[in-house]
């Protein structure tokens, strides 16, 4: 919902246009001395509209800013209450994206085996075959939980693991989501770990 804009302020929905079409109504807006504003839900890098963007605007000698936003994963993390990586956790988070495909099985399989937290977008209408693909590689009491629309009103979550998850998810299902996946969710925090850190940085510091 866009509130406090300007009575000369136009909006339209970039969803109905093409990349090569944004790129000529920018040109346009350009020519007029006007600012024109792309807005994404996340993150613009981030399986946003980035990549099909910057490459006409940089050659057709276009100014432009990006302005980071929050992606779904970050966002998912918040309202989970659950970092992604940390002491005893992992130190590798992994973004993918999985439509079914040979080359996506492949890498998510290759995901799957290092054992690190993992973020499925665009991975719903798939989940079956997701989940089984993280069952070869990691235990069944593996966590999982989906999240849609995550710091919005209309926010949902659901928690499983990799052995039960289908289940939950047929019995209370929602629209779209990001799949995460990974020890992070449960996992207690290492302060063992952490000591032995802050310890080894007093010493580096004392050097």
């Amino acid at each position: 919902m866009f509130v406090d804009t300007k009575s000369s302020c136009r909006i339209l929905d970039t969803f109905t246009y093409t990349y090569d079409e944004k790129l000529d109504y920018t040109k346009k807006a350009v020519a007029e001395n006007k600012i024109l504003s792309f807005i994404t839900m996340g993150d613009p890098a981030l399986y946003g509209m980035v990549g099909g963007l910057i490459d006409r605007f940089e050659k057709n000698d276009i100014a432009f800013e990006i302005i980071p936003g929050v992606n779904a994963a970050i966002a998912s993390s918040a309202v989970l209450k659950r970092g992604l990586t940390g002491m005893g956790v992992t130190n590798t988070f992994v973004c993918t994206s999985y439509n079914n495909h040979d080359k996506s099985r492949k890498n998510l399989e290759k995901i799957a085996a290092l054992g690190c937290t993992v973020s499925v977008f665009m991975g719903i209408d798939n989940l079956k075959e997701i989940i089984d693909i993280f069952a070869a590689y990691r235990s069944k009491q593996t966590p999982i939980a989906i999240v849609s629309n995550a710091t919005w009103h209309n926010e949902k979550i659901i928690h499983g693991n990799l052995g039960n998850i289908m289940d939950i998810f047929n019995h209370d299902k929602v629209e779209g989501g990001l799949i995460l996946i990974g020890d992070f969710l449960n996992k207690e925090y290492d302060y063992d770990l952490e000591r032995q850190f802050i310890e080894m940085k007093k010493k580096e510091v004392k050097k």
